[in-house]
């Protein structure tokens, strides 16, 4: 479906999650093209500021599109409120926006505290109205026969569908339901496998025609939105700063404003506290990868068993 307007399309989402990699994949490029987004193999932002790069859907030259990639959530160096003030700055200037792409590991369907944290922040910063332009699209799933035999051999067997509740069963719990239309696109799929391929293809035609059917959404006067503990942040900062600029402060007056910092303080460390997954939790998180390699491995000899004996 071929459409005379720019698409402009937003991709939102937590670090590490393939942002960067799907904005090079719409526009035709390669996964690691330099002409296009920078991307990195590992769990660290890559994008450290709101950026964009005009083209065409799959570099067609017949649908051209505006991709806007922004920093991901949960930047492990602390910037998010940083990243998120030059992400809304940004949007204000450009005054429309067809699409918000929540881009989401299929690896990790669950949504998590991190990612109810910053859709918090998005709808408060864009309102209901997001999600009449938001779509899902998830990353690292392949569509190879190969990976459809191992997916398989796993008790329950693994399907796309399985992925697509899971994140719709924990996304929607304790809210109004919600039409979110969710695809997975293979950044790294195999052009020559046909399987692979098609399926691309199919996924690439679902997205295209779900985001043209969308009005376009203004943005110009979205504002800046802070989490609670940004705030608290804040408020320790601008105490600090009056302490400062009344040095002869004292007596009744330094012993009240020393509690109200102590307050803060201890405010924030719990803010903090109830953010953070159990340590038992990322661990698991942290050894997750390796375990699906070994599982793999472990697949891959049993397949090759299977193979010799028959």
């Amino acid at each position: 479906m071929a459409t005379n307007r720019r698409l402009s399309i937003v991709l939102v989402g937590v670090t590490g999650s393939g942002k960067s990699t799907l904005g090079n994949i719409l526009l035709g490029f390669e996964p690691d093209q330099p002409e296009g987004f920078g991307t990195s193999s590992s769990s660290r932002s890559c994008t450290l500021d709101t950026e964009t790069r005009n083209g065409f859907w799959l570099g067609d030259k017949i649908t051209p599109i505006r991709i806007i990639d922004t920093p991901g959530h949960g930047d492990c160096d602390g910037r998010d409120e940083h990243h998120r003030e030059k992400m809304v700055k940004f949007l204000q200037a450009e005054g429309t926006v067809d699409a918000f792409v929540w881009i989401k590991n299929s690896q990790q369907p669950r949504y998590d505290k991190q990612e109810a944290e910053y859709f918090g922040i998005l709808m408060k910063v864009f309102g209901p109205s997001l999600f009449k332009n938001l779509v899902v699209v998830f990353t690292r799933w392949a569509f190879g026969k190969k990976d459809e035999v191992r997916r398989n051999r796993r008790r329950p067997p693994l399907t796309l569908e399985d992925v697509k509740k899971e994140l719709w069963n924990s996304f929607v719990e304790g809210r109004d339901p919600i039409e979110v239309p969710m695809m997975a696109v293979d950044a790294l799929h195999d052009s020559e496998d046909e399987i692979e391929a098609a399926a691309f293809r199919r996924e690439m035609e679902v997205f295209l025609s779900t985001i043209t059917k969308f009005s376009a959404m203004p943005v110009r006067e979205i504002q800046m939105v802070r989490t609670e503990a940004e705030k608290l942040e804040q408020q320790i900062e601008s105490l600090r700063e009056e302490m400062k600029a009344n040095r002869d402060l004292a007596g009744e007056g330094l012993q009240i404003a020393i509690k109200k910092m102590e307050e803060l303080e201890d405010n924030l460390k719990r803010n903090r506290e109830s953010q953070q997954p159990p340590a038992w939790l990322e661990s698991m998180r942290l050894f997750a990868p390796i375990a699906q390699k070994l599982l793999d491995f472990g697949l891959r000899i049993a397949e090759r068993r299977l193979l010799k004996n028959e």
